[in-house]
């Protein structure tokens, strides 16, 4: 993945995603694969995609139209929720 403005926001041919989407997806799976430490270093990348202008209010058609932070809270990721909504001024419904 290359951090640029051209492909920040590029979605996944087969999916739609964004990588910002896909970060938060991965997470979960990690999450609930069990695996030791499984998303912990999704924050970090969260903020080196919004860092190089990923696109937070982009919504994901896979789920429902759902935006990055609704995306997280779908997850019950509460942490990339509240940080997602902090650096995009996002309004919960």
């Amino acid at each position: 993945l290359l951090l640029c403005p051209s492909t920040i926001n590029y979605p996944c041919p087969r999916t739609g995603l964004s990588p910002l989407h896909k970060a938060i997806e991965v997470g979960r799976e990690g999450e609930e694969g069990g695996k030791e430490g499984g998303a912990a270093p999704l924050l970090p990348l969260l903020r080196l995609l919004v860092e190089h202008g990923a696109d937070l209010e982009a919504r994901a058609l896979l789920y429902d139209g759902e935006r990055g932070w609704e995306l997280a809270k779908r997850f019950g990721r509460g942490e990339e929720v509240e940080a997602l909504l902090r650096v995009g001024g996002g309004k919960e419904k």
